[in-house]
């Protein structure tokens, strides 16, 4: 279930993420003189490739992410002399918490990017 909503999302941010950079070129170009700068197009197409990246790897960007915070957690916790004995119900805990985390992270990517795309509609149309 994870999965299917995880792809859904990635998907629709792909959409917006080729909109939101193509009106981002035009946008930004003064002049057709613009494009013939190979500054222009390798500033835009950097900034595109991040994008793409973090939309496409937002999955393995959280569970690396809830994987460094557990590490601290368990470090803290056996360092204080708490107990670490839950291993039973932690994965559990974890997969949900990975669950929010990245449904929040998607949520947040999604949001600016339909922000984005709605700016330039907007731009486009004169509105």
């Amino acid at each position: 279930m994870i999965v299917g909503i995880h792809n859904a999302l990635v998907g629709v941010g792909y959409g917006l993420l080729v909109l939101s950079f193509a009106m981002g070129i035009f946008q930004s170009a003064a002049s057709f003189r613009d494009f013939q700068r190979p500054e222009f197009a390798l500033r835009h197409f950097i900034r595109f490739i991040l994008a793409k990246v973090a939309v496409g790897s937002c999955m393995e960007i959280m569970t690396a992410i809830f994987s460094v915070c557990g590490g601290i957690i368990a470090t803290i916790m056996s360092g204080t002399g708490g107990s670490v004995s839950t291993a039973a119900t932690l994965p559990a805990v974890t997969m949900a918490w990975q669950y929010i985390g990245q449904l929040i992270f998607n949520m947040l990517i999604l949001t600016g990017l339909v922000r984005g795309a709605e700016r330039i509609v907007k731009e486009m149309l004169g509105l």
